[in-house]
């Protein structure tokens, strides 16, 4: 699992893109997907976050993905919650499972999240 460099900062809006790939790294134009999930958990807890389990994500609920197979997710600020407050930073996993006629594939991404309270010494 590839965990982005960007971290988000809690309960704020980010985007996460890339270029939907099948298993040989061929790209997979938005107009052949039959269905596209999401599932957004907390990574230490697997918590699902927002209600975000096996979401219909195809050019919904925050998803799009363009004919030429650029997927973007923008993530609000529900996303972005810190589960334990005790850390600085937590990762939340987007589990992205594409399905087309000819194939599927199911990838996760790691989402690091600021936790602004413990930064700025809040309690």
């Amino acid at each position: 699992m590839d965990i982005l460099d960007d971290v988000a900062n809690e309960k704020t809006t980010s985007v996460y893109s890339c270029s939907l790939l099948d298993l040989d790294d061929a790209l997979v134009p938005g107009t052949a997907l039959t269905a596209l999930y999401l599932t957004l958990r907390d990574m230490l807890t697997g918590r699902v976050i927002n209600s975000r389990f096996r979401q219909n994500a195809l050019n919904a609920n925050n998803v799009t993905v363009s004919a030429s197979g650029l997927l973007e997710f923008i993530l609000q600020p529900a996303d972005n919650i810190i589960i334990n407050p005790a850390l600085d930073v937590e990762v939340h996993v987007a589990t992205f499972e594409a399905v087309w006629s000819t194939g599927r594939v199911t990838d996760d991404v790691g989402v690091p999240v600021r936790n602004l309270r413990s930064i700025l010494g809040r309690s």
